[in-house]
């Protein structure tokens, strides 16, 4: 009977049991086994006390959500996650990213489970919100969000995963032996080409404001201590603070200093050195993060947002607020979101990455003569091409680095619509694009078949 009753009482917890229960950790199952041992005599005693040695298991085998209106199943793979569909490892929270309609406060979608215990607002547009729901544990995903998906002010619901952040693998130091003056000259070259020092005879990019979403920004650097950020904020500590969102920088330093940097006698002066600066800091690729990332960049007022990456693949939540500020942000004008074709060489595919995606301002690489090297991404969604062969850079360390790849690519694009934009501040999102096609040329080129003349 009391075996029964044990049983019976593992279930009710399951349905209804109160969170004061489950922090006394009467919710585990080894909780209700251990106490049978104990009632059966003293001999199952061993057993009971080995029960007890912590353990970790899985929460649940499959969890299931849409992404494009396609059906996508995480399964536990060792210390990670794996996407059946496409192989991908991923890491799990116990949170949920939900979409719903404007009406929907936090107050309202706490009320829809006892389960949810915290929700804070990652994005906010007049026509949905985005929300962070932080649930009592792993398990309990899959039953909130059906919950939550429930109500009919909930537009979409799923859960909030972090990725490993793709490889952008052309970045890397040249093996070709050309001198530093040879290369200043080639980049300054290619500048030159596409009209950048005539812009710059009338603008150096003031009144435009340029958000770089990247892995941190060595501030104090000599080729960019002049320049103060507007707005830093480091999303993997949640800080509002330059200090936090100048750790790491490795990458984001590099970007930095092509758009803003002083030239000295190691690198050129950036593209848009008198363009506001936002700099947020965001080292992984937590759904959430990156989400709240374009939120931080909309209020602070940026008109473009760099970004010298992509994720392992796209999610529809990124997908809908980079469309929505490429459509409704500058006031209607739409704000410039401008992303990295990639490294891999490869065909972009639809929904792959946020480089498939059509409203933002899609960068592939080329060389000083346009044409496209090899080792860049390419396909329907990338809108230009612009230089990515070695440009010398400000590095974290407090020096410089050769700096290439469509990561350069995407800050040249940046620092050319800042300079545009600078000169006509109405120009829509659309039309800066159609500018800079015009200007960098990145239509009709042909495959490269040496290596060599890549790195020019």
């Amino acid at each position: 009977m009391l075996g029964r009753f044990l049983v019976l009482m593992v279930g009710q917890s399951r349905s209804g049991t109160s969170q004061r229960h489950e922090r006394l950790g009467m919710m585990n199952p080894f909780f209700y086994r251990c106490v049978l041992h104990l009632f059966l005599g003293r001999k199952a005693l061993l057993p009971c006390l080995l029960l007890l040695i912590p353990v970790k298991v899985s929460a649940y085998e499959l969890l299931s959500f849409s992404n494009f209106a396609q059906t996508v199943t995480i399964t536990p793979h060792g210390e990670r996650y794996k996407i059946i569909e496409s192989g991908e490892e991923v890491v799990l929270s116990d949170r949920l990213i939900v979409k719903t309609e404007p009406q929907l406060d936090k107050s309202d979608l706490l009320a829809l489970s006892p389960k949810i215990l915290s929700v804070r607002e990652i994005f906010i547009a007049d026509t949905f919100t985005y929300f962070s729901v932080r649930v009592t544990h792993q398990a309990d995903l899959s039953r909130v969000s059906e919950q939550l998906k429930s109500h009919r002010r909930v537009l979409f619901v799923q859960p909030d995963l972090l990725q490993l952040r793709h490889p952008l693998s052309g970045e890397k130091a040249s093996t070709k032996h050309i001198s530093l003056l040879e290369r200043r000259k080639i980049y300054s070259g290619y500048l030159k080409k596409i009209g950048v020092p005539t812009l710059q005879t009338q603008t150096h990019g003031k009144g435009v404001t340029i958000a770089v979403i990247d892995d941190g920004f060595l501030f104090r650097h000599p080729a960019l201590k002049h320049k103060s950020p507007r707005f830093a904020y480091d999303l993997d500590s949640l800080t509002m603070s330059a200090q936090a969102a100048s750790l790491g920088g490795r990458h984001g330093t590099m970007v930095a200093s092509i758009l803003f940097a002083r030239p000295d006698e190691e690198i050129a002066g950036g593209i848009a050195p008198e363009a506001d600066f936002i700099a947020l800091r965001h080292t992984n690729t937590w759904t959430s993060k990156i989400v709240l990332s374009f939120q931080l960049a909309n209020l602070a007022g940026a008109d473009i947002i760099n970004c010298s990456w992509r994720s392992r693949w796209l999610t529809e939540p990124v997908a809908d607020v980079v469309n929505y500020l490429a459509k409704k942000g500058r006031k209607g004008k739409g704000t410039i979101v401008v992303f990295a074709a990639g490294n891999d060489g490869k065909k972009i595919i639809a929904n792959s990455t946020e480089a498939a995606l059509s409203s933002a301002l899609v960068v592939s690489s080329n060389n000083s003569q346009f044409q496209r090297i090899l080792s860049s991404s390419f396909g329907p969604s990338v809108d230009i091409m612009a230089f990515g062969g070695m440009a010398r850079a400000a590095s974290a360390d407090g020096g410089y680095r050769w700096f290439n790849g469509t990561s350069l690519s995407a800050a040249i694009a940046s620092g050319v619509a800042a300079l545009l934009l600078s000169q006509e501040p109405e120009l829509t999102a659309d039309q800066v694009t159609e500018k800079l096609s015009r200007r960098l040329k990145p239509h009709g080129s042909k495959y490269i078949q040496d290596n060599k003349i890549n790195e020019r």
